[in-house]
C-alpha cells in the first residue's frame, strides 16, 4: 500500500502532485522562483477558485489539508487514494 509516508517522501523530491479520491482530482502545487507567493497550494476541486489554500511550506499542507473532513494522512493511510502522479 502507497501509505502517506511514502506520499510525503514524493513529494519532498518531486514538489507537486495530483491524486484522484472518490472520483475527484486533487492537487498540490508548489510556487518559487522569484514569484512573490512562493509556497505550496492546495487544491480542492469541492471548492471554489477563492477557496484554494496557501502554506507557506509542504509540511504545514501535509499537517493542516482535509479532504473529506478527513486529514491527508487518514485518507492515505486507508488506501483509498486511486491515481496519484506526482512530479
Amino acid at each position: 500500500m502507497y501509505s502517506f509516508e511514502n506520499f510525503k517522501e514524493d513529494l519532498s523530491h518531486g514538489g507537486e502532485a495530483n491524486f484522484t479520491y472518490k472520483g475527484l482530482i486533487y492537487a498540490i502545487v508548489r510556487t518559487g522562483g522569484d514569484n512573490p507567493l512562493d509556497g505550496w497550494y492546495y487544491c480542492d476541486p469541492t471548492k471554489s477558485h477563492e477557496e484554494i489554500v496557501f502554506y507557506d511550506n509542504m509540511s504545514s499542507l501535509l499537517d493542516n489539508s482535509i479532504i473529506d473532513g478527513r486529514s491527508l494522512k487518514e485518507v492515505f493511510n486507508s488506501d483509498e487514494i486511486e491515481d496519484i502522479t506526482i512530479w
